[in-house]
């Protein structure tokens, strides 16, 4: 890996707004992420956004059913 995508990585900081009075869940609060001034954080998300369109959804179980066969000679 890139030594600028590791520190990119490192840097990065989250903090939490206030929590908003309501019942709706994506109003409740708020994740806010940030890099340090004169740092950049370009590569890191450009990783984070093409591991997401990368993930592969989980495929639907299926079933197989297989006939027998009657009088099957060897």
């Amino acid at each position: 890996m890139e030594r600028s995508l590791l520190t990119q990585i490192n840097e990065q900081q989250y903090t939490f707004g206030k929590a908003k009075p309501t019942e709706i869940a994506e109003e409740k609060g708020y994740m806010t992420f940030y890099h340090p001034p004169g740092s950049h954080d370009d590569q890191l998300w450009a990783l984070g956004l093409a591991v997401y369109a990368a993930r592969e959804t989980e495929p639907e179980p299926y079933l197989y059913v297989i006939p027998r066969q009657r009088n099957r000679k060897f």
